[in-house]
């Protein structure tokens, strides 16, 4: 069996300092379905051995940083938030962009509009769309986003529950994406 090495960053020391104190912050901050979009996104799994615990970051500023410095942000800002012990427990660090998290299954929850059969299908299309790309701002994929998704069912229904509220009368569904 061989070892191969990876080389290492490029980015600054300054830039992982930065992105490893906003990690940091916002292991110590509980995270509610109204603010999903605020980034970065912390889920935190308890692993399958007892006491051992994942941490997987969803942010957009990972955009561009390798992943092994992903991973050495986040587990140095579980260490600097919860101390050694919790650290040693922590058995996956990983840093994803919104993206590579939905393509992971770690945006399973999809909210997506049903109109009825009776809806005029243009002028409906139009209005299901904007109220849409208005809710896109609250998601970990942003604003432009042509899907809706989320990581929790929670969230997915507090989406919903925003949509008919900005849309009387629209109908929408929450489905889970299951990945292979």
């Amino acid at each position: 069996m061989a070892i191969h090495e990876l080389g290492s960053s490029d980015i600054p020391s300054s830039k992982v300092d930065e992105l490893k104190s906003k990690v940091k912050q916002a292991l110590g901050i509980a995270q509610t379905a109204a603010g999903m979009a605020a980034q970065p996104y912390v889920i935190r799994e308890r692993g399958g051995i007892p006491e051992y615990v994942h941490y997987y970051v969803i942010w957009r500023d990972f955009d561009g940083v390798d992943r092994e410095t992903r991973s050495k942000i986040i587990l140095d800002a579980v260490y600097d938030e919860f101390g050694a012990e919790h650290g040693l427990r922590t058995t996956v660090a990983m840093g994803l962009t919104p993206p590579e998290a939905a393509g992971l299954g770690f945006l399973s929850y999809k909210v997506e509009p049903t109109p009825r059969k009776t809806d005029s299908p243009r002028i409906e299309d139009e209005r299901y769309r904007t109220a849409a790309d208005a809710e896109a701002q609250n998601t970990l994929m942003g604003a432009g986003s042509r899907e809706l998704r989320y990581a929790t069912e929670q969230e997915a229904d507090a989406a919903m529950q925003r949509l008919l509220k900005a849309l009387p009368g629209s109908y929408w569904s929450v489905a889970k994406e299951e990945k292979y």
